[in-house]
């Protein structure tokens, strides 16, 4: 007997639709801040990360141009070296090429 009710009701009831997981009409501001925060922080992470790359190679640049502008003046044939005491007393070395018009 309640079989056959039930059976008699189904046309009658109303289904409710399915449950989805996504965003829905009434997802906040704040949660689809949220949601987002993740793929910007990643975004930013990823640009100073290829920043501080270009910035760590300039240096390396800059710093071997250095290392070879000494090495040539040192290397230069008429490389003369001076020794002396600065007035603080630290000891200082100075090379210099005429040649080359440098001093290191």
């Amino acid at each position: 007997m309640l079989k056959q009710r039930t059976l008699d009701a189904i046309d009658d009831v109303r289904q409710m639709p399915p449950r989805l997981n996504g965003p829905t009409a009434t997802t906040s501001l704040g949660d689809r801040l949220r949601r987002k925060a993740l793929p910007l922080g990643l975004a930013a992470s990823l640009v100073a990360a290829v920043s501080f790359a270009g910035l760590a190679a300039w240096q390396h640049q800059e710093a071997q141009r250095s290392l070879d502008a000494v090495g040539d003046v040192l290397a230069a044939p008429d490389a003369e070296t001076v020794h002396g005491k600065a007035t603080n007393g630290a000891l200082t070395t100075v090379v210099t090429s005429a040649g080359q018009n440098k001093a290191a």
